[in-house]
């Protein structure tokens, strides 16, 4: 786990986030590969963290099923803070992007590679008929080392093989990450009260 914060939850142009930016990174973790595999996502709207969570998949999961799980419940998570914009009806434009650290997932998203492999394409599916319902959203490439929270989310449900969330100290945190003092490496998550688990609906 890396310990820097996404760059969306530092200062951001003026006109983007008058715009309203809603943006999603995720990630997947399966261990072994194939193993116990899980996803996580953060949300942030206009550069503040309004979300997260992590689930578990399940065993005998690839780590590019969890990467692309892990895009597909940030795809759902973005729309549903889309609709409740909408709802406002403020009349502002939406900045909409999902982010991954998965080069496979997004370069096979964007149709640079193609899917050949049979377990991922209707995963592939999934995703892209969600990017769809959001023609102004863009899947982009990110670096690990801007991925941390996902990550750890991601890592902590394959590990604890159960779901998990951000608990609502997730600004504490986030300042904490971005002031320099430690950031969110591997001892910020490992057995933290702030990352607790979720039952699983039966």
């Amino acid at each position: 786990m890396m310990g820097t914060l996404p760059p969306l939850l530092k200062s951001r142009p003026r006109s983007e986030v008058a715009r309203s930016a809603i943006s999603a990174y995720s990630d997947g973790a399966a261990a072994p590969n194939p193993g116990h595999g899980a996803y996580g996502f953060v949300v942030f709207v206009d550069g503040s963290v309004v979300e997260g969570e992590g689930r578990y998949i399940g065993e005998s999961c690839t780590n590019n099923e969890a990467e692309y799980r892990g895009v597909i419940g940030a795809l759902r998570a973005v729309k549903g803070k889309v609709v409740a914009l909408r709802r406002k009806n403020d009349g502002r434009d939406l900045v909409l992007r999902v982010y991954t650290d998965s080069q496979l997932v997004e370069r096979q998203l964007n149709g640079r590679y193609e899917v050949r492999s049979a377990p991922l394409v209707p995963l592939h599916a999934a995703a892209r008929a969600l990017m769809d319902e959001m023609p102004a959203l863009v899947v982009e490439h990110v670096l690990r080392d801007r991925n941390a929270l996902a990550d750890a989310l991601a890592k902590r449900a394959s590990e604890s093989r159960a779901d998990c969330v951000l608990s609502t100290q997730i600004s504490e945190l986030a300042r904490s990450a971005t002031s320099g003092s430690g950031g969110v490496g591997s001892a910020a998550f490992g057995g933290d009260p702030r990352m607790k688990k979720r039952a699983r609906s039966p």
